[in-house]
C-alpha cells in the first residue's frame, strides 16, 4: 500500500506511453526516477573474455561448473551453482549513465538510461566499443522493450479498489508475508 512519501511504480499497460520530452514540464516535476530498457543486436559473435579484458568498465564471470554436493544421507545434488555467475559482459559508461548486458550470441541489453533518446545513444556507444575491440559489429533492430517511471503523487493510493475498478487493463497481486 502507497503512503504520501514513497513511490508508486507505472509501467506500460498496454495503452500508449508519452515519450518522456511530450510530458508537461508541470508533470514531469512529479517523475522521481525513470528507467528505459532497450535491445539491440550487433549481429556477430563475440567473445566476450576478449570484451572484459580490453574494454574498460566491463566486467565477465562465465557460467559456473555446477559443484556436486552432498545431502546428509549421502545423496549427490548437482543443481546448485558455485556462485552467482553470469554468461554475459557487464559493462557500464558514465554518460548517460547505463548497463550493458553484452551476450556471446551479440545480443545486447542496455538499462539505466532516463529518457528513449539516451537509451538509442548509450547503445550506439556500447556498439562503438565493442566496434573498436576488432568485432564486426553493428546497429540493428534497436527496440524499447520496458519503460518505468515512478512518482509521488502526495496522496494514499488503494491498490485494490484501482485494480477492482479497471480490472479489464489491470492486475493487482499483493505479496503475502
Amino acid at each position: 500500500m502507497l503512503a504520501p512519501g514513497p513511490s508508486a511504480s507505472l509501467a506500460a499497460t498496454g495503452s500508449p506511453v508519452p515519450h518522456f520530452d511530450q510530458v508537461p514540464s508541470v508533470l514531469m516535476n512529479f517523475y522521481l526516477r525513470r528507467n528505459i530498457v532497450a535491445t539491440v543486436n550487433l549481429d556477430c559473435k563475440l567473445d566476450l573474455k576478449t570484451i572484459a579484458l580490453h574494454a574498460r568498465n566491463a566486467e565477465y564471470n562465465p557460467k559456473a561448473r555446477f559443484s556436486p554436493t552432498r545431502h546428509r544421507d549421502d545423496r549427490v545434488c548437482s543443481s546448485f551453482p558455485l556462485s552467482q555467475r553470469f554468461a554475459a559482459v557487464i559493462m557500464r559508461i558514465r554518460d548517460p549513465k547505463t548497463t550493458a548486458l553484452i551476450f556471446a550470441s551479440g545480443k545486447m541489453v542496455v538499462t539505466g538510461a532516463k529518457s528513449e533518446d539516451d537509451s538509442r545513444l548509450a547503445s550506439r556507444k556500447y556498439a562503438r566499443i565493442v566496434q573498436k575491440l576488432g568485432f564486426d559489429a553493428k546497429f540493428l533492430d534497436f527496440k524499447i522493450q520496458n519503460i518505468v517511471g515512478s512518482c509521488d503523487v502526495k496522496f494514499p493510493i488503494r491498490l485494490e479498489g484501482l485494480a477492482y475498478s479497471h480490472g479489464s487493463f489491470s492486475s493487482y497481486e499483493p505479496e503475502v508475508s
